[in-house]
């Protein structure tokens, strides 16, 4: 049986050279074109008529059911969450100080924990009583100076005149001195800022008389013997720049600094949390103004200002300014789907949908999966859902009305075709944006995983309200207000002029122009009028200068040379059908809604389908062709952007020669990004929150980069570490960021056994005689005046102690204990010690000489040793505890606990990126380990340690991995939804390659802004 179509010969449209259409006469001969553009309008048409879904024919029987059903799911998810937070419930687990980029599953942090909170033990005993109050300093409340002389020389007479004065200011802050400072040895004033104006203020005058020059008349000679005194010379350095000079006749530095410590612990504030508060409060209302008028007055050099308490507070009202811009671009969001829509229900409907679906995100994530963790991040999420919220309702909106330019049997069929056509769109696009998220679920880190899953779910779940609530928001709208009119609109267009003019012009327009006489050249063919093909017959719609007609064809019929059967139509139905089966309401004035939303389409003139008025009525041609011009400039503008497409830029992307120059530049640009990503390399810096020209960036690259590394300055700090575990950390929970597992100690350790002893003292010895080489390999740094380097190895200075109370007593004391030793140590000071109470199970004997080498034999006038060794060696109360004969408060007998070899190195944790760092971690880790394995059994299970440095470099190293294979891993999930979307293999692979040289492109772009990889 042949088929039907290929006998048709219908009205057929030609393109002519002006870009408009023709249609020409039936009897012209058939071509393929004609074909299958009838067979494309027939399967429109039938799927338009095609049994619409049961999801869309409930909403259009039932419209306000639906909606209220729908609201109340929503709702309940608000009301769910209300009565949560009331009860107790942590349903808003928020912590934006804290970034928890912690990794538990590598044994970095557990031993950090480990050796961070040694002394939460019971029975843990401290050498030195609780000290008074504000007699220590707070690292973190320390607030740093800089004066940066830009290039010429910072110590000047007036130069250093403004550096006292600056600091007089601060330390002359209300509460400073009775509340805040830190107190010196003697709890008598405050203690002074460690300054270079302490040089000249007689602060040092006891080491030498030159430091006793209040009016910096002799500044030279100050400088050079703060430089050459050895009791000087290493914490002077701290004062100068990396490019001084110091000689005897001159000195010459082009930055110096100051810090101002803080006392800590403060009266009333018990746990480090609380004290932290209290100081950035404090630093923020009373210090930060000083600091910000000396910054903006100083005009003598640039003054910058740093303290970690202040940089909190002041990214916290940062994040917290970023979060109300959430409301801003609420109201944004509102404000633009207000003017696409122009219906406050939808906009105000559609934005509830969008919120919702946040409220609805963070009950799955805190109730059902049990995250215990938002952070800023978390909030921002926000901005993501609604951008990409808003724009799942422009698909649905956009198609909903778009289907005001068909005809359908039902409303239930209209929203059928509405939901089948941007369901899909709005899948596609929000399962890719979705699947990109869940994939960083994968990652260790807690933050990039939270955050990732929330992101995830917010996308998810603004989908599916879309999908399910968004239609009968429209549907209740289209039936119920789509003609609702505010009174007072309605009032000035009954009684405003301009209201009146301006809608009478825009009727006027539409009436002349649709008064058009039938004419050869159309400016549209409405491709979708067209009937099912039956027989030997088809149905064609045309619409020319706004009027419809409608002709059924007979196939091959040589005889049919025009449109005999002329008929006006609306929207491819006549006149006559109901308007129950178009699926389009009723207005006000009785007259037929065509689906269009407050009349936004109202000056188009192929919205208003009206039949042609009779010739008489016709202007005259003057006014015709005047008519007709208006016409076609509107039309171009309204479609300028269209045709820019439609004609130029497609002639030039497909031009035969046009292409392969576009592909040529194209390649040559894609190589170029190549090159350049390939020099992409790791950020050696830490993280960054501020800009480059924040007062406290500027502060802190002066810290990292413009000193000489001093005594004072804070360094990476290695230590070796016996007696401890590191923690145990399978009982936190997965979201917990502040979990510190559970502390566990090595049931073999015992230092005090012959063997230890023995080890010890060999490791240490191996340590201190490093070679130049080895030193440098490993970082270590060297005393700036005796060049010795700086390890803190307990055995070593226990055994000088004990050499020299062997001299005093002729009595070998030295180092190789046992227990008759020990004992025979307590007999002989019988003054402080009771023997009675020991026999030969004490294993920890070699307490006895520590506690009495550390207290300066019990005198308590302590020495550098104590302060150098005394939180390396811990002890805990036991069955041998016994208290000093001469102070009941002193007690001797204890468990050695853990103890500890220090080493400082020279690497700067500021600047210490993972591509060095790591390294410099592993060569560490195999000379411990190499070290443990030639340790006796009650030594060996020792481990090396660094705070917080070794784990953040893994977590550096980790986020750039992250995000490498982040791109991996979304491409090969992007790939088969491409294919999928697009329906085609080679079109989805085609998109795929797109997306990765984008991607490549946009990395290139890193290195070639001078930025790297962290």
């Amino acid at each position: 049986m042949s088929d039907p179509v290929g006998k048709v010969s219908p009205v057929r449209v030609r393109p002519e050279s002006d870009g408009h259409q023709t249609v020409f006469d039936v009897a012209s001969p058939t071509t393929s074109e004609d074909l299958d553009h009838l067979k494309a309008l027939d399967e429109q048409k039938k799927r338009r008529e095609q049994e619409p879904l049961r999801f869309c024919r409930l909403v259009a029987e039932y419209p306000v059911r639906a909606f209220l059903l729908a609201l109340s799911v929503h709702m309940l998810m608000v009301v769910i969450s209300v009565i949560l937070l009331v009860s107790g419930y942590d349903l808003l687990p928020v912590d934006f100080e804290n970034l928890p980029l912690e990794v538990n599953d590598q044994p970095w942090r557990p031993r950090d924990l480990a050796w961070t909170h040694k002394n939460e033990i019971e029975g843990y005993y401290s050498r030195t009583p609780t000290a008074s109050y504000r007699q220590n300093t707070y690292t973190r409340a320390d607030i740093f100076l800089i004066y940066d002389g830009e290039g010429s020389n910072i110590f000047t007479k007036a130069k250093l005149q403004k550096i006292q004065s600056i600091e007089n200011a601060i330390t002359s802050v209300p509460k400073y001195k009775n509340s805040y400072c830190q107190l010196n040895v003697f709890k008598t004033a405050c203690e002074k800022p460690l300054s270079i104006i302490r040089f000249f203020d007689g602060s040092f005058s006891m080491l030498s008389p030159v430091f006793n020059d209040p009016n910096f008349d002799n500044i030279n000679a100050v400088t050079y013997e703060g430089t050459t005194n050895n009791f000087t010379a290493g914490f002077f350095r701290f004062f100068l720049g990396k490019s001084a000079e110091v000689k005897a006749g001159s000195a010459f530095s082009t930055v110096t600094r100051s810090r101002i410590p803080l006392g800590y612990p403060l009266e009333g504030y018990k746990s480090d949390k609380d004290y932290e508060q209290h100081i950035r409060d404090w630093t923020a209302a009373d210090v930060k103004p000083i600091l910000v008028d000396a910054r903006d007055s100083t005009q003598e050099f640039d003054f910058s200002y740093m303290s970690q308490l202040l940089w909190i507070e002041d990214v916290l009202k940062m994040a917290l300014q970023d979060v109300i811009f959430v409301v801003g671009s609420i109201f944004f969001i509102f404000a633009l789907i207000l003017f696409h829509t122009r219906s406050l229900w939808i906009s105000g409907f559609a934005i509830l949908s969008i919120v919702t679906s946040f409220i609805g995100t963070n009950l799955i994530y805190t109730v059902v999966i049990g995250f215990k963790y938002i952070g800023f991040f978390h909030v921002l999420t926000l901005f993501i859902v609604l951008g990409i919220g808003a724009d799942d309702i422009f698909v649905f909106y956009d198609v909903w009305r778009n289907t005001a330019y068909d005809q359908y049997p039902s409303l239930a069929h209209r929203l059928s075709d509405a939901f089948r056509k941007s369901v899909f769109s709005m899948l596609f696009t929000s399962l890719t944006t979705a699947v990109a998220f869940f994939a960083t679920a994968i990652s260790p880190l807690l933050a990039t995983r939270s955050f990732g899953v929330f992101s995830g779910l917010v996308v998810t779940l603004n989908y599916i309200s879309v999908i399910l609530y968004f239609p009968t928001v429209v549907v209740l709208y289209h039936v119920k207000f789509e003609h609702f009119q505010w009174p007072c609109i309605k009032f000035c267009k009954k009684h405003c002029k301009c209201f009146r003019c301006c809608e009478s012009k825009n009727i006027s327009e539409v009436e002349s122009i649709s008064t058009e006489p039938e004419r050869k050249s159309s400016k549209f063919f409405k491709s979708n009028m067209i009937g099912s093909l039956q027989d030997n017959t088809a149905s064609i719609g045309v619409v020319e200068n706004g009027r419809g007609y409608m002709t059924e064809i007979s196939i091959n019929n040589p005889n049919l040379n025009k449109l005999d059967s002329e008929k006006t139509m609306s929207n491819g139905f006549d006149n006559e059908t109901t308007n129950e089966q178009l699926g389009n309401s009723k207005n006000e004035n009785g007259n037929v809604s065509n689906g269009h939303t407050n009349k936004a389409f109202e000056n188009d003139i192929n919205d208003k389908h009206e039949k042609p008025k009779s010739d008489k009525t016709l202007p005259d041609n003057a006014a015709k062709d005047e008519q007709v011009k208006r016409y076609n400039k509107k039309m171009k503008q309204k479609s300028s952007l269209v045709l820019f497409f439609r004609n130029k830029y497609s002639w030039f992307v497909t031009h035969k020669i046009f292409r392969w120059v576009i592909l040529a530049v194209l390649l040559g640009v894609l190589v170029f990004f190549i090159v350049q990503a390939s020099k992409l390399e790791p950020d050696n810096e830490g993280f960054k929150v501020l800009k480059d020209s924040h007062v406290y960036s500027i502060a802190a690259k002066h810290l990292q980069e413009s000193f000489t590394i001093s005594d004072e300055d804070s360094t990476i700090t290695i230590y070796i570490v016996w007696g401890l575990l590191q923690n145990d950390m399978s009982g936190c929970h997965f979201s917990t960021p502040e979990c510190k597992g559970e502390h566990r100690w090595d049931a073999n350790f015992n230092p005090s056994t012959h063997a230890a002893q023995t080890a010890m003292n060999a490791l240490c010895d191996r340590m201190l005689s490093f070679t130049k080489k080895e030193a440098e390999d490993f970082h270590i740094k060297s005393d700036y005046t005796t060049g010795k380097l700086q390890i803190n190895c307990y055995m070593r200075n226990l055994d000088t102690f004990l050499q020299a109370e062997s001299a005093n007593t002729s009595v070998d004391w030295n180092i190789n204990y046992d227990y008759n030793k020990a004992l025979s140590f307590m007999t002989s000071r019988n003054t402080f010690y009771n023997t009675t109470g020991f026999d030969n199970n004490y294993k920890h004997f070699l307490e006895v000489p520590i506690s009495y080498w550390l207290t300066n034999k019990y005198t308590f006038d302590y020495q550098s040793d104590f302060y150098l060794f005394n939180h390396l060696i811990g002890e805990q109360t036991g069955d041998y505890t016994q208290t000093l004969l001469t102070d009941n408060k002193t007690k001797y007998g204890n468990n050695i606990r853990y103890v500890a070899i220090q080493v400082n190195t020279t690497l700067k944790g500021q600047t210490l990126g993972y591509a060095k760092g790591i390294p410099i971690k592993d060569k560490w880790e195999e000379f411990v380990n190499a070290e443990m394995a030639k340790m006796p059994a009650e030594m060996a299970n020792g481990f090396q340690v660094v705070e917080q440095m070794w784990h953040w470099l893994i977590i550096s190293k980790m986020l750039a991995d992250n995000a490498v294979w982040g791109i991996v891993i979304g491409v090969c999930l992007a790939f088969p939804i491409l294919v999928l979307a697009t329906g085609n293999l080679i079109t989805g692979s085609l998109a795929t390659f797109s997306m990765c040289c984008s991607t490549i492109c946009v990395v290139g772009v890193v290195p070639l802004g001078g930025w790297k990889l962290g």
